[in-house]
């Protein structure tokens, strides 16, 4: 393959938008499983945070570093306001 990220065993062929509707639905239905509303373990030593296709998150991040020069995601704060911007990739409730 000629991405630089590790591929599965049965890797999945599609538009970005098919896929992204995909993990929406499914971000949506984690969220409505989860135990709490941080969408953490029950001794809350794992959080679950954003869930996005491996593909569209690189190219997502290579974007944002080509246009702007930085790291989409450099810390926790970062993530957090991700996670506020762009609630249908956020798998818990409240941030």
């Amino acid at each position: 393959m000629p991405w630089d990220f590790p591929c599965c065993e049965n890797p999945q062929v599609g538009r970005h938008i098919d896929h992204l509707r995909g993990v929406i639905k499914e971000n949506r239905m984690i969220r409505e499983t989860r135990k709490n509303k941080f969408a953490s373990t029950e001794d809350k030593s794992i959080r679950w945070g954003i869930s996005l296709p491996p593909k569209f998150f690189k190219d997502l991040c290579d974007a944002f570093e080509k246009t702007y020069g930085e790291k989409l995601l450099r810390d926790n704060n970062d993530l957090h306001e991700f996670m506020k911007e762009f609630p249908p990739f956020c798998v818990c409730e409240e941030v």
